[in-house]
């Protein structure tokens, strides 16, 4: 595995960036919660670097594939022998439909995935791994803990157990103030 080592140039190394922009935010709303914004500036940060590192990863391990087509191809990998439908694949990812049948139309095209007509219920679709896509995803899928494990390779447990517990909490207050 190559070693994951430049960030996105927009993003800096030194945080001179974000240094510049909680400034900016600092001078112009001086009443401001200054520490609640510089944590979302770096929230925000780590998202993008996590993002562009996992992409660059996947490259280099051979998948030339999309960050949202991978997630579906690891949502349909882990769903086992469960048949998901176009709508639990867009629940689990929390997109539109149209985002979905997007994905879904570039899977298709690359013969990863398959729609075949759910048994019961005209409306849905089922989506299905085509062998090659079960082989792609398989492959996809055992690559991952590398890199998350690089990723947190510095981190002590106790560490990784607090960040775990500060990032859900992080979520549940985005969700119940700007999403539920």
């Amino acid at each position: 595995m190559r070693e994951i080592n430049r960030l996105p140039p927009s993003v800096g190394t030194d945080g001179s960036y974000l240094a510049r922009a909680a400034a900016q935010y600092k001078q112009h709303f001086p009443d401001a919660d200054h520490r609640a914004i510089e944590a979302g500036l770096k929230v925000t940060r780590a998202q993008v670097t996590q993002s562009a590192a996992l992409a660059r990863f996947l490259a280099s391990e051979g998948f030339s594939i999309t960050l949202p087509r991978h997630l579906v191809l690891r949502i349909l990998h882990f769903a086992g022998g469960e048949r998901l439908t176009l709508n639990d694949v867009r629940s689990e990812l929390g997109v539109t439909s149209g985002t979905v049948t997007a994905l879904v139309d570039g899977l298709e095209q690359d013969g990863l995935v398959v729609r075949v007509p759910h048994p019961t219920d005209r409306r849905a679709i089922i989506l299905e791994l085509t062998d090659k896509g079960r082989v792609v995803a398989s492959a996809m899928v055992e690559s991952i803990p590398r890199f998350f494990e690089t990723l947190f390779r510095d981190f002590s447990e106790d560490e990784k157990k607090l960040l775990i517990e500060l990032l859900d909490r992080l979520y549940r207050d985005i969700a119940s103030a700007f999403i539920e």
